[in-house]
């Protein structure tokens, strides 16, 4: 948005500063074309000569391989980390591998997509049922305690090694960002010509280090990246967290200052030229302008009031339309070179844009909506550009923290394995936006976002480099060991719906024996009809049962009571 000046002394200071590089035009007549600012044609820009293609490598693919065609440097990283972690620590936990990671990625991918009460719930089959969901048992793949002892022991470097903590406030989880970075810079053939670059947040409400709170954002507070996404695809190009290693006192000594500076690391590594990058007010400056032009790019984004010369302002105590600025009225300059434009438009308010594209000689229409109807009024065509591609950030940002998301699905206390889900999140969104690449709507191998999600959970949970099933203790009735010589058929039941209660779909729970002994307080519904005990279906019915320092000859009363008045 852009501001009228009050004062006329500043304002004429102003003008003599800029007066050298811009051509001042305040006629603030209706937008017209002028010969003497109609800007050069913009360079052709060809992505196929930009010396990257690696689309190949997704072709024919599932969507399990092309996920892992991305994380598996990423996941062989957290694999070797876990087992050191073990191996310093003396633990008693076993080792885990590759296959056993992606199982544990798997399952909570599908925590994601079907939201339950508790983690322990996605392992009861009847809870699943309720849902209409008829899906293998997860007990076959990965026992609850596991899936538990892989969370608490995730951890992403070695802490042995000696660093300085404060040189780099996100040592802990850097390499793994790094493997992110580089996956999204080599993921895809070369982006297209439009680039959208904003910020992006992932929430943490935590103590952390690296931790940023934007009171007027959607995600108020967490961990703040720097995205550049492909507008076309919805591809990420480029990432960068912000870790205060750049920050804007290390960087008060460039003329585009901390925001430009971020923008120029983003764009290093694209091949090709001609890109247009898209952003808005905040990293927006004529230094950066003119410097990208000198790298041979284009940039087009809105400028903050206290950027703007006065020379582009519109005059008066108000920025909203008046009988002297109508909507559609148009302020423009361009500097000597005619390569960089200036265009405030009044618009609902007035809003100054920067562009080194288009200029003002090229027009487009656009409707708004007034009291007396939609009306419709020409304009720069930069309004209807920065309009059409500054969404490319959010429009991925909406599918990494949607509904089938890891953002916020569990409450995370250490704020490494926050990151890392949100890390996880911009693979599986990286993954699916190539899948949407390749088969785009239309085509036989198009999926939906819910379809993509679904197939990449199941063959993750299910996935070839798992050697074996890590559960246990049996499914259902099953024989149980002998016990004091004796063999026994112990069956698992679980209490009837409406027996706590008024309300008939509430059962009545009863506190596990065997992790009441294991001074774990935990209650239940299920129990040992043989044995009168109530035990959880995992591994307290086969713990108990097989454990002779445990078991118990005397019954639960409570749970006798019950049973007695079925």
């Amino acid at each position: 948005m852009s501001d009228a000046s009050s004062d006329d002394d500043n304002d004429d200071e102003e003008d003599e500063t800029w007066a050298g590089e811009w051509k001042d035009q305040m006629d603030y007549q209706e937008f017209k074309i002028r010969p003497d600012v109609v800007m050069d044609a913009a360079k052709a820009f060809d992505a196929a000569k930009t010396g990257r293609s690696n689309e190949e490598k997704y072709r024919d693919k599932k969507p399990v391989e092309v996920f892992l065609v991305m994380i598996m440097p990423f996941v062989a990283w957290c694999v070797a980390c876990f087992n050191k972690k073990i191996e310093q620590e003396n633990n008693k936990q076993k080792e885990i591998n590759i296959g056993e990671f992606l199982t544990f990625i798997g399952i909570k991918l599908f925590m994601s997509l079907v939201k339950l009460a508790n983690t322990r719930s996605y392992w009861f089959p009847g809870e699943l049922e309720k849902l209409g969901l008829q899906l293998p048992p997860l007990i076959k793949f990965m026992s609850h305690t596991r899936y538990q002892q892989i969370t608490a022991n995730l951890r992403f470097e070695d802490y042995s090694i000696p660093r300085d903590q404060h040189a780099d406030k996100a040592w802990k989880v850097r390499t793994i960002f790094n493997y992110l970075k580089k996956a999204v810079r080599h993921c895809m053939q070369a982006p297209s010509k439009w680039l959208s670059f904003d910020e992006a947040m992932l929430m943490f409400t935590g103590r952390n280090p690296i931790r940023r709170v934007l009171p007027n954002k959607p995600i108020p507070m967490g961990f703040k990246f720097w995205v550049l996404v492909d507008r076309l695809t919805k591809l990420i190009c480029d990432i960068n967290i912000d870790d205060g290693i750049l920050n804007a006192e290390n960087c008060r000594h460039l003329e585009w200052g901390f925001t430009g500076e971020i923008v120029l690391q983003q764009i290093t590594h694209l091949p090709g030229k001609w890109y247009c990058i898209v952003a808005d007010n905040l990293f927006s400056s004529m230094p950066l302008a003119q410097e990208l032009l000198r790298r041979e790019m284009y940039y087009m984004g809105t400028m903050r009031k206290n950027k703007v010369p006065a020379f582009a302002k519109f005059r008066g105590k108000t920025p909203r339309p008046t009988r002297e600025n109508p909507r559609g009225t148009v302020i423009t300059a361009v500097n000597a070179t005619n390569s960089l434009h200036l265009i405030t438009l009044m618009d609902n308010a007035a809003v100054t844009f920067i562009d080194s594209h288009s200029g003002q000689s090229r027009l487009s229409n656009v409707t708004r909506r007034t009291d007396q109807g939609d009306k419709t009024f020409s304009c720069p065509e930069v309004v209807s550009l920065y309009n059409r591609n500054m969404n490319g950030v959010d429009l991925m940002d909406q599918c990494r923290t949607g509904f089938y998301s890891f953002e916020g699905s569990r409450r995370i206390n250490k704020w490494t394995v926050r990151f890392f889900w949100g890390m996880l999140g911009f693979f599986t969104t990286q993954a699916f936006h190539v899948w949407q690449a390749l088969y785009p709507d239309g085509t036989e191998n198009y999926m939906s976002h819910q379809q993509f999600f679904t197939a990449l959970c199941f063959d993750l949970v299910d996935n070839t480099y798992n050697k074996g099933p890590e559960a246990r203790g049996p499914q259902g009735p099953q024989p149980a060991a002998p016990i004091n010589g004796k063999m026994h058929m112990h069956t698992l039941v679980q209490c009837i719906p409406g027996s706590r209660g008024a309300d008939r779909s509430r059962r009545l729970r009863f506190k596990c024996v065997y992790c009441t002994v294991t001074k774990t307080d935990n209650r239940t519904s299920y129990y040992c009809e043989e044995c009168c005990q109530p035990l959880h279906p995992e591994y307290c019915f086969s713990d108990y049962h097989t454990s002779t320092t445990q078991h118990t000859r005397y019954e639960h009363a409570e749970l006798r009571e019950y049973m007695d008045n079925l």
